[in-house]
């Protein structure tokens, strides 16, 4: 007997788009836990963590916007696809600069 994980709509379609910085996972309801976030990860590219498994990330040095998504960048160079964030992520972490990153740069 096989089994299928059940991805949320809103999971696919931030993973069908392309992001400006190399993102290490999804992060699912994530919430502010001390200087890191917590939540559950899907698409972890390091194959470090099970899918849908809950994480705690390292340190957030760093939040910006992208395709209207809440991205957390780590104090050890990962970066997150916020969705759905359980917690008010930006009122937590409102002392780092939020900022959008523009549409339509190529490299």
């Amino acid at each position: 007997m096989t089994s299928s994980i059940e991805v949320p709509s809103e999971l696919a379609q931030a993973a069908s788009l392309i992001f400006k910085f190399r993102i290490r996972g999804f992060l699912w309801g994530a919430f502010p836990h001390g200087a890191c976030l917590a939540g559950e990860i899907h698409g972890d590219l390091s194959e470090r963590f099970l899918e849908g498994g809950l994480i705690q990330t390292s340190a957030i040095m760093q939040l910006t916007r992208e395709h209207g998504y809440l991205l957390a960048h780590t104090f050890t160079g990962s970066c997150y696809v916020l969705i759905q964030p359980a917690g008010n992520v930006e009122q937590n972490f409102g002392h780092l600069y939020t900022h959008e990153v523009p549409q339509g740069l190529e490299d």
